[in-house]
Parts: structure tokens; sequence; C-alpha cells
């Protein structure tokens, strides 16, 4: 709970009509995962910051709540809710960050905002108009006289880095302040389907693909959720089944306060590096590759060369225009607009990326944004996106930065995909024809690795070939 302003009641009276009179009808899914949300958000009560390694959504743009410091830098109210609605089948995780007020946004996004509380939604507090909400919890209960409500980042009196704490009211109209903020609204998640499929991650997150130790074969590094530790997965340039990746090498902790990691060579000198933004201040960093594998000494010490990164989401690396240089691209949350960033091939602090091109528009539906390479064997680095009903794309790059031009027609290249996450590109046969990874998982659960070879064509659902499972615990 942070201090607030309190709302002038001709604004609550707005916000209480922009919240729908009546409620939303639930379906028989989103009861069921409803329920199952709120059973979760209860087992959490009494739990602190750092409970599982950190609660987040494990998205882009969501950090966790333990930062190793004890989350006591950062509130993470935001980031228990997220971390719930991550086990379920939620569409939109993405728009979600760290602040309560990203929720308001989700539900005005979504048309899920509304003013009778149903078990799962989240409930707002003191939202400003604009760009700032108090807090967020989540309902657990409901019988239409008194709400109950879990929510992390509270307790603070007994507690000073905040508990999972539940409480109960009959003050749950919008307007009303039974703690002292003022309900702004109930949030209702948008199920992707009528069916539970894949949570938040549970081993492995935020893979990306590369060579880091420059023996020319792409290598694949990963987050490991409970630890926060970043390791290297070293690639033997084979699809050989759980061989295909070597015995992984711890390269670096700390790493769940990190997201948008990417892999590309950004000074020039023939080594890859790692790109990541720091979720609290959305800074953007790169660790300069040593172009050895060395434990703790794999990457240098960071360097800033952006800020206000947290309002961009899905960032690859790519050579948008055939210079040889590694670029980056990213959506832009607010907008669902497509921007490319071009690399200089050189580290230069601020200026290390050029000004930013936009490429594209309407990519807010689209996640799991990778390049695998080279998709057609035309020379030219394509992009992968997966659609919110599962479906797999892939575009064409035309080898310039042309404005909207520079990518081509979508060709569909996949369906079913949903249930699959931590998509991640990379040639991991050394055929030089891109290849994609992904992990499928079952809720709650650690997954399977599967690597999907690419055939050189970009021709339809045939475009990829059978998929090869590389690896087990993910």
């Amino acid at each position: 709970m942070s201090k607030f302003t309190h709302v002038k009641k001709s604004a609550l009276a707005a916000l209480a009509v922009a919240a729908a009179v009546t409620g939303l009808s639930v379906s028989p899914a989103q009861a069921d995962a409803g329920s199952s949300m709120a059973t979760l958000a209860r087992a959490e009560v009494g739990n602190g910051p750092c409970a599982h390694g950190g609660y987040w959504s494990h998205t882009n743009n969501q950090g966790s709540s333990c930062d190793g410091r004890g989350g006591a830098s950062q509130a993470w109210c935001a980031d228990f809710v997220g971390w719930v609605w991550s086990h379920y089948d939620v569409a939109r995780l993405a728009s979600l960050t760290d602040g309560a007020v990203s929720f308001y946004k989700y539900g005005v996004a979504n048309n899920t905002l509304h003013s009778t509380p149903k078990v799962g939604d989240a409930v707002v507090y003191d939202y400003n108009g604009s760009n700032w909400a108090a807090h967020v919890a989540m309902v657990t209960g409901f019988n239409g006289t008194t709400v109950t409500m879990v929510g992390g980042n509270e307790g603070h009196r007994t507690h000073p880095d905040g508990i999972v704490q539940t409480e109960s009211t009959t003050d749950w109209q919008v307007g009303k302040a039974p703690w002292g903020q003022t309900i702004s609204g109930y949030i209702s998640p948008v199920l992707n389907s009528d069916s539970s499929v894949t949570p938040a991650d549970a081993g492995m997150t935020h893979l990306a693909g590369g060579d880091l130790d420059g023996n020319r074969t792409q290598d694949v590094l990963a987050t490991e959720t409970t630890t926060g530790d970043l390791y290297f997965y070293p690639g033997s340039g084979a699809v050989n089944g759980n061989s295909t990746l070597g015995q992984r090498v711890k390269i670096g902790s700390g790493w769940n306060t990190m997201t948008n990691v990417t892999v590309g060579d950004f000074t020039g000198d023939g080594k890859a590096d790692v790109l990541a933004t720091e979720s609290a201040a959305g800074d953007l960093y790169l660790y300069p590759g040593t172009g050895a594998v060395n434990g703790m000494g794999t990457l240098g010490d960071r360097v800033k060369i952006g800020s206000g990164w947290s309002g961009m989401r899905d960032v690859a690396r790519i050579d948008v225009n055939k210079d040889g240089k590694a670029d980056v691209v990213a959506v832009e949350t607010g907008t669902g607009n497509l921007y490319a960033y071009p690399g200089t091939g050189a580290v230069n602090g601020m200026s290390t990326l050029g000004e930013r091109v936009q490429i594209g528009t309407g990519w807010g539906a689209m996640s799991q944004i990778v390049t695998p390479g080279d998709l057609n064997s035309d020379g030219v680095d394509d992009l992968v996106a997966r659609d919110e009903s599962g479906n797999l794309f892939a575009y064409p790059g035309s080898g310039k930065l042309g404005g909207m031009s520079t990518l081509g027609d979508r060709v569909q290249i996949g369906s079913g995909w949903k249930s699959m996450t931590n998509l991640v590109g990379a040639d991991f046969n050394g055929d030089g024809k891109g290849d994609l990874g992904a992990v499928q998982a079952a809720a709650g659960s650690t997954g399977t690795f599967f690597a999907y070879p690419g055939t050189g064509t970009l021709n339809g659902m045939n475009t990829l070939g059978d998929r090869v499972q590389i690896g087990t615990g993910w």
C-alpha cells in the first residue's frame, strides 16, 4: 500500500459509470479458472516477496517481487496478481507491468473492467485517471454481500517487505474505500480458450539463442525461475535428441530482475553479447561477451544503452538491414507498434542503437517474437511470432530498413502453438537454415524442450519439419 491522493466524488462516479453497471457473463471455463486462481492465491497467504524465488507473470514487462534485496525496493502487489493469473490460460499478459495501473488498463483494453466482483478478478485501488494506481489484489470469494480478497505487498506494519494477506469487506462497491484506498474497478482476465493450458514458466524462462562460446554452433541461454540464475547450454551443432545441448553452465545470478533477453554481436568484435531490460527501472543493458564460457566471467561488465524500455516487449535481435550489424526489434506495449532499432556495431552508451523506425502496426495481438535466422534461404533474417489463438506466422525480411515495407507479407507456418512457450530462434543443427525451439509444459510444471528444424523454404505449414525432443525439466 502506498500514499495516495483522494479522487473527487465526481471522478469516482465517472469511474463507476466507466466500469460496467452490470456484471459480465461468466463462462464455465472462466468460473473454473477463477476458482482455481482463488485456491492458488489463498495458498500463498503469509508468504513474503521471495517465495518461489519471487512472484511475477514471467512476461517481458513484469519483474520479480524478489529483486535480491528482499523486495524492499519494489512494490510487488502487481507481481503477485500477475503470477496467479499466469498459471492459467490468461491472454495478453504481456501488457501487465509492475504497476497496479496496468491491470486497470488491461480491463479497459479488453473490455473486462466492471463493477461487480467475480472470483479471479483483479481489484484496483485509487486509479488516478491516467498512469497510476495505488494497489491491486485478487478476488477470492464473493457471496453477494461480502467480498474476500488476497493481495501481495500488504501487512507492512508487522512485515517491512510485505506479505500475501487476505481480507474481507462488505464495502465492495466501486467508490468505496474499505481500507483507506478507493476501489476503482474489477478486472476479469481474458482466457485464451475454455480449457486450461500452459501456465507461467515453472522451470526455465527468457530463452535466447546465439553462439556465446565462439565455436560456430548455436547455444541457448535461459534463466532459472526459482533462483534467478542465468545458465548457458552449449549447442552440439546437431539435433540429436537430449544430446542436442550439452551440460549447462551457470554464468550469472540475479537475472530474475531482467527481461527481454536476446543474444547478438552488438559490439562488432565477432563475439556474441547479451541484451536485457532491467524490469524495475526499464533500462536496457548490454552485457559484452568474451567469446568463451568461463562461468561467472563469461559476460563482461554491463553497459547501459537505453532507458524507457519498460514499455517495450518481445525484444529480439535481427539484422534487419543486412549490414552485418545486430539490430533490435520490439513491440511497444501501449500502441502495438513494431519498431526496429538499428545497431551501430559498437558499444557507445546510449548511442549504441540508432533512432528507432516503425516497421509494423497491430502487433499487440502477437507474442513470442523471435528470429530463427534465415527461414527461406534468401540470405536475410526473418521474424516469427505467435498470435493469441496459437497460430504461428513467419514475416520474411526484405534486407532493407524501409519503414512499413521492412517485412514482407506474413505466412502462416503453424497452428496449435498456444501451449508452447519460450520460443527461441537458432540454427540448432548447423545446416544454415533457421530453426525454432519451444517449451511445452503442463500447468505448474516444468516442460519439455522441442526443436523444430527449418526446411529452408517458406512453404506454409511445411516450413518447419517434425519436432524433436531435445530436453526435459525446462
